[in-house]
């Protein structure tokens, strides 16, 4: 959503400020603020679900400067008041810039034990939103090259996209790396390295530095694969450091129990919905005494979507899985946006179009439990869609 009014002298009689305030009624604020930047001319901001607001003077203020204060939520009748007569007073320009922090979303990643059997999944919806558009097709998992290991992310595509690339592609080019001589241990120091190197050649305008550094606070990266040194699954999730100013590696961490064996009970959670994707998932696993998982977390993300209650996530679920003999599976989706809806077939995120045929196994969202079993195929997408 981007809202764009003027104030000129002589035009209009409505305030700006009261205008703006009632086009985001319906918006959460993230990281309100007024902003005065080093230069002469001050400058009003406050970013509104990724959406930075501003009031910007054509010229330095005539012995007026706004004072840089933090606000725990939107600006105050106060503070707006003042806003509104110095941006009348000095004929400012005002204008809602659209800040693309991009999407956030909920990522799963887990180990899955069914028997003596373990495999490792990653899943998370598909919708990229921004810029005033949601976008419920868009892939959000990349395998690598390498065969053995899947990235995904949460975040500011911005951020990500262009990493997620340049990752893939120096994975491609090194031959160590491609035929996975180098343990994906090593390849979580490429990740981290790569990474940072891409955010110091990231050139941001000063009076977008603060939203930017909440865009790289929101956006985190995962890194899972086999680990043929270690012989088990490894996870790390890459979050940013705003002290350091660097993102960091942090492990999925391994418990054990009290006779020193390591857990089977391993997953993580990311994106804005980490949180409360998590505490559903912790309260099945307690109700049902699990001491393992199986496709728990599919069925928290497939109700999560469902519910219509979270705007950062929507579209169909996408998942892929890492096995022990060092080869990753994107699988098809069957998706029912209602749970008596009608099923689409889907791959990474997107429906499939009626003449694409599929090459690959489908889990059923609806009964994801059964999809090693049923090793379900079709010779079109067609034929799927026909199915409920």
């Amino acid at each position: 959503m981007g809202v764009g009014l003027e104030r000129k002298a002589g035009v209009g009689t409505g305030s700006p400020v009261t205008q703006l305030t009632e086009a985001v009624k319906p918006y959460p604020v993230c990281r309100p603020h007024v902003h005065r930047p080093q230069a002469a001319a001050a400058a009003s901001s406050w970013v509104v679900s990724g959406i930075k607001y501003f009031i910007e003077p054509p010229s330095p203020l005539s012995g007026q400067q706004l004072t840089s204060h933090a606000l725990e939520g939107p600006p105050s009748p106060g503070m707006s008041k003042r806003i509104v007569d110095l941006a009348t007073a000095c004929r400012w320009h005002f204008a809602a810039a659209c800040d693309s922090v991009g999407s956030v979303t909920l990522v799963f990643a887990w180990l899955r034990n069914v028997g003596e059997i373990q495999e490792f999944v990653v899943a998370s919806d598909s919708r990229l939103s921004g810029d005033g558009a949601t976008w419920d097709a868009c892939p959000k998992i990349l395998q690598l090259p390498r065969t053995d290991a899947v990235m995904a992310f949460c975040g500011s595509t911005a951020i990500a996209y262009p990493a997620l690339l340049q990752i893939s592609k120096a994975v491609q080019s090194n031959p160590a790396q491609r035929e996975r001589r180098y343990d994906i241990a090593d390849t979580s120091d490429l990740v981290r390295n790569i990474l940072n190197q891409m955010l110091d050649k990231r050139d941001v305008e000063r009076f977008l530095r603060d939203s930017v550094a909440l865009e790289k606070s929101q956006t985190q990266l995962l890194l899972a694969g086999y680990s043929w040194r270690y012989s088990e699954f490894r996870a790390w999730t890459y979050v940013y450091n705003p002290k350091k100013r660097v993102y960091e590696r942090i492990p999925l961490r391994i418990a054990k129990d009290a006779a020193g064996r390591k857990s089977t009970l391993r997953w993580t959670a990311l994106g804005d919905l980490g949180g409360l994707g998590g505490g559903v998932l912790r309260q099945r696993l307690k109700a049902s005494e699990a001491t393992s998982l199986d496709m728990e977390p599919l069925e928290v993300l497939r109700d999560l979507i469902r519910s219509g209650q979270h705007h950062t996530i929507g579209g169909a679920p996408q998942v892929v899985k890492i096995y022990r003999h060092m080869n990753s599976q994107t699988f098809g989706v069957l998706w029912r946006e209602h749970e008596d809806g009608q099923a689409v077939a889907t791959y990474g995120g997107r429906p499939l179009l009626d003449y694409e045929k599929a090459y690959y196994t489908f889990i059923d969202t609806d009964a994801p439990r059964d999809h090693a079993s049923a090793a379900l195929k079709a010779e079109t997408a067609g034929d799927i869609r026909s199915m409920t």
